[in-house]
């Protein structure tokens, strides 16, 4: 699209005072993101929080979720937890 818009204003001879915006970093990053809960690989619930949290501390909100609380209610039961850093976390039975 740049190059369309620069080839109309060089047509309509504006392209002499014309300057492209400053990008804000600061727009671009996300503080807060959807992570996928799992069950035995299928999605349970995709909740939004902060960004960069820990296993555990995503461990310790899922465990308040009533949607997932009912899969996991005897932690004994979990086999394994595979964690990935800002996107999902699956629970293995």
């Amino acid at each position: 699209m740049p190059h369309f818009a620069f080839e109309c204003l060089k047509l309509l001879d504006a392209d002499k005072n014309v300057s492209w915006p400053k990008i804000d970093s600061r727009m671009l990053t996300q503080k807060n993101i959807k992570y996928v809960v799992q069950i035995n690989g299928k999605t349970r619930e995709i909740i939004e929080e902060k960004k960069d949290l820990t296993e555990e501390n995503l461990i310790q909100l899922i465990k308040l979720n009533t949607k997932v609380e009912k899969y996991i209610k005897n932690t004994n039961e979990i086999k394994k937890i595979i964690f990935i850093e800002n996107k999902l976390i699956n629970f293995i039975i």
